[in-house]
């Protein structure tokens, strides 16, 4: 025999909030998805829905590009999507000390590719001349963009992006979740 939940016995409240949604979000979700049938899909439909990857710095533009931005990896850790992030938000840990005191070496980043960059919001650009991927704060002075950090006592103070012809900001850094 077979057990059925009713989803008018407020279990789908629950579940709405065990997940940080309102039922009205997690309704929107499942109305955006096509019918699911196997448990193993609906528990990677949640899982895709309420948490992003944490990925390492060097598959940030991989996992950007927009072809292989779902093709995550069994050993990519989970974080619990902020309220406002799109689907292509992804999440990274802070290296270093140039943007403190904002962040501290090991915060966790949440980093949105569908957000406009734009004067003060802090970033992550791809420098492809140096190979490398940074988190900075991006300066716009009239046609003029730059990187700069945050730590006032970090040695470079700016990174002029015309410099970098190939240099592509990845997404904006919408929030943070501090470890204690």
């Amino acid at each position: 025999m077979r057990s059925e939940v009713d989803p008018q016995s407020g279990n789908l409240e629950r579940i709405a909030k065990a997940f940080g949604l309102s039922l009205a979000e997690l309704a929107e979700m499942a109305e955006e998805r096509e019918p699911v049938t196997e448990l193993s899909d609906k528990l990677t439909f949640l899982e895709r829905s309420t948490r992003v990857a944490l990925i390492p710095w060097s598959r940030v533009e991989a996992y950007v590009d927009v072809s292989v931005s779902h093709q995550l990896k069994a050993e990519d850790d989970w974080m619990p999507r902020p309220k406002y992030a799109s689907d292509r938000t992804f999440a990274l840990r802070v290296r270093g000390e140039s943007m403190e005191p904002s962040y501290q070496h090991g915060d966790i980043i949440f980093v949105d590719p569908n957000v406009a960059p734009g004067h003060g919001k802090d970033v992550v650009v791809r420098l492809d001349d140096r190979d490398d991927v940074v988190f900075r704060r991006l300066v716009v002075d009239g046609k003029l963009e730059y990187l700069k950090p945050a730590n006032s006592n970090w040695p470079q103070k700016i990174i002029e992006i015309a410099a970098y012809p190939s240099a592509r900001i990845v997404g904006i850094v919408i929030g943070k979740w501090a470890e204690k």
